[in-house]
């Protein structure tokens, strides 16, 4: 296998349409998500068929987040020994990375969530207001930047004046209002926690 995501992966087999497999795409561009719920899927296998898995893969647009949320996923060792696997593989299948206790064994879970992420995201947002005095200087609504970034939970994104503060996670901008300083263009940084 290449280039591949597992998202609670192990071998299912819904042979009597029970449950639900859905996706959608919600969101603006360029900040969409791709969802994608597995619902009450049966496990594969006849003493496994009772066996029911729930949970969601979330892709995201910009970031490059891939979130895999575990409603439920109970293990039997009747068929392929049990096994399932969370992680990710890259594009020449030469590099994997795996949450701990996730690694092609036996596992269950319960309300459990994983993000695979790059260390550090530099993707670029614009936020635009008029400048009616057109002195370069404009007062900015800060928690609409963080509504539209974590429409969900606003309260989860933290704004920065720089970057080694936005890695470093100090200094925040604890205001909702920033007037920029640089005349007709001040760069922020946006640091999302994942909770």
């Amino acid at each position: 296998m290449q280039n591949s995501i597992f998202a609670c992966y192990h071998d299912l087999y819904n042979f009597d349409d029970i449950g639900s497999l859905t996706y959608s795409t919600v969101g603006n561009a360029p900040f969409r998500k791709f969802v994608v719920i597995f619902e009450n899927q049966p496990h594969f296998g006849g003493q496994c068929s009772s066996n029911l898995s729930s949970f969601q893969l979330i892709l995201y647009e910009t970031f490059n987040f891939i979130d895999v949320q575990i409603i439920d996923k109970p293990a039997c060792t009747a068929w392929m020994g049990g096994r399932a696997l969370i992680g990710i593989l890259n594009q020449d299948g030469t590099n994997s990375l795996a949450p701990p206790g996730r690694d092609t064994g036996v596992w269950t879970a319960s309300q459990e969530g994983w993000r695979f992420s790059r260390p550090f995201e530099n993707a670029t947002y614009n936020y635009v207001v008029c400048d009616d005095d057109e002195d370069g200087i404009a007062v900015f609504n800060l928690n609409l930047v963080k509504e539209e970034l974590s429409s969900g939970a606003p309260e989860s994104v933290l704004i920065y004046t720089s970057q080694s503060d936005a890695e470093a996670g100090t200094n925040g901008i604890s205001s909702s209002d920033f007037s920029n300083v640089n005349p007709n263009e001040q760069t922020l940084f946006a640091f999302l926690m994942v909770q």
